[in-house]
């Protein structure tokens, strides 16, 4: 029923596949109720209504209340305004992350920064230090998981322990799995069994980065790279930095899609 290809796009901007659903079926119909966009859409009306409040939310359409309670489509062209303008501020934010990066990096050889910056390699080693601050945390991390993904949920031995343990101590975890190249079912069940160990899950199509904060200080953020080893990880200490992730991740946290 796609109006035009486009739509699929929207993905790019947070856009579930059940909410490109949702918002094409009202583009098509111009009001409805949430029975009627579910049907035409074919997706739960349980969670038409979720999409509904969050399309309200983003001035993509306007609720009425009558006997019944009607959604009525905003013209995109006015609607849009919003999500362009949010884009506006996350290139700004990206060009401030870029702009504090260039500066630690710029003043590497101070050495109350070498203290605070650790770069990291070695596979073994990254994935170490990262358990490591599962050890270490006293109040918990907020994170965005994207691929390749390389857990086997049938070891489940091999999974994150030092974070099971670290739920099990009272410490709090909220992550972003970005579904990307990878099967929608497979993040999922990726996704649930850490839900299932207490952490607060969230799913998305597409993530800016794999990074990890823990205790609103300690920064991990993962890189591929074109070495030996595959792989890059910098892990630091920096209180500006620190607060520009945290501002991101609620930003991509709250565009998320619930499971």
């Amino acid at each position: 029923m796609k109006t035009f290809n486009q739509l699929d796009s929207l993905k790019e901007f947070g856009f579930s596949h059940n909410t490109i659903k949702v918002y094409d079926a009202l583009l098509h119909l111009g009001e409805a109720t949430a029975s009627v966009l579910a049907k035409e859409a074919q997706v739960p009306t349980s969670k038409v209504y979720i999409i509904l409040d969050q399309l309200v939310e983003r001035e993509l359409c306007y609720m009425e209340q009558g006997s019944k309670r009607v959604f009525k489509l905003i013209d995109p062209t006015v609607g849009f305004k919003k999500l362009q303008e949010e884009e506006k501020h996350r290139i700004n934010m990206l060009e401030d992350i870029s702009k504090q990066c260039g500066e630690l990096f710029a003043s590497n050889l101070n050495s109350e920064v070498e203290k605070s910056i650790k770069v990291v390699t070695s596979k073994h080693a990254i994935m170490n230090a990262f358990y490591e601050l599962f050890e270490t945390a006293q109040e918990g991390a907020v994170g965005f998981m994207r691929g390749p993904y390389l857990i086997d949920l049938n070891k489940k031995h091999s999974l994150n322990d030092p974070q099971v343990q670290s739920i099990q101590k009272g410490c709090k975890y909220r992550s972003i799995y970005e579904i990307g190249d990878e099967s929608d079912e497979r993040i999922r069940e990726i996704a649930n069994y850490f839900k299932a160990k207490g952490e607060e899950v969230r799913i998305h199509p597409k993530l800016p980065i794999k990074m990890a904060l823990f205790d609103n200080s300690k920064l991990f953020i993962a890189f591929s790279h074109e070495s030996s080893s595959g792989a890059i990880a910098i892990f630091l200490e920096h209180p500006d930095m620190a607060s520009l992730f945290k501002m991101i991740f609620e930003m991509y946290w709250k565009e998320a899609e619930e499971i």
